[in-house]
């Protein structure tokens, strides 16, 4: 699937669920960045450390508790690695 049909299904679902707000778009959207950066491969490795400041996230629980419930809403698929010295897998 190429970026525009990813963003576009994205932002029609979006506009459906009302359990999704400011955050969770931003989140998506910086997610989505590395994902085209990376030539749309999948699972990206990610440090929480990479995502926040292109998401205009300051909080570590707000980034968390944000990726957790895409991944709990489908979204995204999140597989945390719970070690700082190896990053995050994330599948869009």
């Amino acid at each position: 699937m190429n970026g525009a049909n990813k963003i576009e299904l994205f932002i029609t679902a979006a506009i459906k669920d009302c359990r999704l707000n400011k955050g969770h778009l931003a989140l998506y959207m910086a997610l989505f960045h590395f994902w085209s950066q990376s030539d749309g491969h999948n699972p990206m490795s990610l440090f929480c450390q990479q995502v926040m400041p292109v998401a205009k996230i300051s909080s570590n629980a707000t980034y968390h508790r944000l990726i957790r419930e895409l991944d709990e809403f489908g979204y995204i698929k999140y597989s945390p690695s719970f070690y700082k010295a190896k990053a995050s897998l994330i599948y869009l």
